[in-house]
């Protein structure tokens, strides 16, 4: 979503963007089909570059887009999500059957 991609861009700033599919429909409001995938170079290691580098970012002063649930008011917490994401889950809990306990 949004906050990750904004998350990704201040940890790996420069760090080119494109599309993990071609085709591929974009999760939320927020990010483009051509912002779904980050070239991160060479870097693998969770632990010893990707964590580094987003605790920094957010050592930093990373802040997101969306304001925190502790700053919510109980009115706003209380209030379902109407993005696309949200309605397709509900969608797929009206469609399908499980028997799991």
């Amino acid at each position: 979503g949004g906050c990750e991609l904004a998350l990704a861009q201040a940890a790996f700033p420069g760090c080119p963007l494109g599309s993990a599919k071609p085709g591929l429909q974009a999760p939320g409001n927020f990010i483009k089909e051509d912002q779904t995938m980050m070239d991160v170079g060479s870097l693998v290691s969770r632990k010893a570059q990707f964590v580094p580098a987003f605790f920094q970012a957010i050592k930093n002063g990373f802040k997101c887009h969306k304001h925190p649930m502790s700053e919510l008011s109980e009115d706003d917490a209380m209030q379902e999500p109407q993005d696309e994401v949200f309605k397709a889950m509900q969608n797929m809990s009206k469609a399908s059957y499980h028997n799991s306990v």
